[in-house]
């Protein structure tokens, strides 16, 4: 029986990351993707090879963060990197900070078009041409 994948929420983010490599300031990254298990990281012209350890610090939902990851793939423009222990606090944190900004906007968007007692009990409103 073949085991299940999870693949967890994902949150586009553009923050800057530094990546350690052996405890030293290696490369500053743009980290692009974001979830409880991993992050995508934007690193052109720097190999790292699948399978390499590194230790990520960032500054993300009003607090700082130090994790460690391993490289589990790579493209051209960058490297998808794994959490050692997952971070549902991160993700939470993201969360939240997204209700709060869809919150304060609510303000600025127009209400729902309302529909009159006629229209709602005949179904959708069509819309009418006139001269």
């Amino acid at each position: 029986m073949m085991a299940e994948r999870h693949n967890p929420a994902r949150h586009p983010i553009d923050i800057e990351v530094q990546i350690l490599y052996h405890g030293r300031r290696f490369f500053t990254a743009r980290g692009r993707s974001l979830s409880t298990q991993g992050m995508y990281l934007n690193v052109r012209n720097l190999t790292l090879p699948v399978g390499t350890r590194v230790e990520l610090e960032m500054e993300c939902v009003g607090k700082p963060w130090r994790l460690e990851a391993a490289v589990v793939h790579r493209s051209p423009a960058g490297v998808g990197v794994k959490f050692r222990e997952a971070q549902p606090e991160l993700d939470l944190g993201l969360d939240r900070a997204l209700d709060a900004m869809l919150t304060q906007l609510e303000p600025l968007m127009p209400p729902p078009p309302t529909q009159g007692r006629a229209a709602a009990a005949n179904g959708p409103a069509l819309a009418r041409l006139h001269d």
